[in-house]
């Protein structure tokens, strides 16, 4: 584990520098940090990661900060999957910035992935219910 940690530390140095997290990016500085080079493609990828997009004049700009949580949420969500009962530890250890990972753990509930249920329960008696509510909680 020591060994994968030492690898995804040297990728997150990367996406987290200690410069400043509140600086604009433009679509083009955006478009080679995720490997696109459309406009629109990018636009288009950021609307479905749920990055705002700014406009200052004619000109379209991303807040660094909100493009790297939005780029590190996946790393997390799996080691939530693979460690659950480490996970904020190893996070802690590989994201150096706390402004970056106070961000993340508000982009979860928590601790833990938002999922909602796709099924809506039906009980057949109060019991059940309770019974539910009770191992749910």
């Amino acid at each position: 584990m020591l060994r994968i940690m030492n690898v995804k530390t040297s990728v997150i140095k990367e996406l987290v520098p200690s410069k400043n997290l509140y600086t604009l990016l433009t679509l083009s500085e955006v478009g080679k940090k995720i490997k696109l080079s459309d406009p629109k493609s990018i636009k288009n990828w950021l609307r479905q990661n749920g990055v705002t997009i700014h406009k200052l004049a004619s000109r379209t700009f991303v807040y660094d900060l909100e493009l790297k949580v939005c780029l590190l949420k996946p790393m997390v969500l799996d080691l939530i999957k693979k460690h659950p009962n480490q996970w904020r530890e190893i996070c802690r250890n590989i994201i150096d910035n706390d402004v970056v990972f106070e961000l993340l753990l508000v982009g979860l509930e928590d601790g833990r992935p938002m999922i909602l249920p796709r099924y809506k329960m039906q009980f057949n008696s109060i019991d059940e219910e309770k019974l539910y509510n009770d191992l749910v909680a």
